[in-house]
């Protein structure tokens, strides 16, 4: 498959060009819409500084049916638990218990 290993090649080259530019939200959306490459510096980033639900929607690019593979699953409670986890810090129990009901609830056995 030479056309899709040059196709690969170009998205990655228009990444890197947007992200030289300082294109950076434009380079994640081609990153998530191609799906074929995944910065994880900036997943990391994400869910360091506390923007979950960025890196819960960057993450949701690359894996558009996670309960197929159990790392993904791990990936995502890991996000929605501290969601849980920092709201509750917070004091805020009733969206403390709307997260554990609406994402954390599907991830039981």
């Amino acid at each position: 498959m030479a056309d899709s290993a040059a196709y690969i090649r170009l998205i990655s080259s228009v990444i890197k060009l947007l992200d030289s530019n300082n294109y950076n939200e434009s380079a994640r959306t081609l990153e998530k819409e191609s799906g074929f490459v995944f910065n994880l510096a900036y997943f990391e980033h994400c869910f360091v500084t506390g923007l979950l639900e960025e890196a819960e929607d960057y993450l949701a690019g690359f894996l558009p049916y996670i309960h197929e593979n159990a790392y993904c699953v791990n990936v995502y409670f890991e996000l929605n638990w501290q969601k849980f986890m920092d709201v509750l810090d917070q004091g805020d129990r009733i969206e403390a218990r709307r997260i554990l009901d609406e994402d954390l609830r599907p991830f039981e056995r």
